[in-house]
C-alpha cells in the first residue's frame, strides 16, 4: 500500500502543530484503517475536536 499526501493534506497539516502523542496515535490510526481495521471511538470523538481536517482524510 502506498500513501499519498494530496496537496490540500500538506497545506492543512502545515496550519497545526501536533505533539509526539498525538501524532503517534494518528500514525495507529493508519494502520488500523491499512489493515482494515475499525477505527475506536476516541478516533471519532478526536475529529470532533481536533484533528478534523485529518481525520477526514481517513474516512
Amino acid at each position: 500500500m502506498i500513501l499519498v499526501q494530496t496537496n490540500n493534506f500538506i497545506r492543512d497539516s502545515k496550519k497545526i502543530k501536533m505533539s509526539d502523542k498525538h501524532f503517534t496515535k494518528f500514525v495507529k490510526y493508519l494502520a488500523q484503517l491499512a489493515n482494515a481495521e475499525t477505527l475506536p471511538k476516541e478516533a471519532k470523538e478526536r475529529a470532533r475536536n481536533n484533528f478534523s481536517f485529518l481525520v477526514s482524510y481517513l474516512f
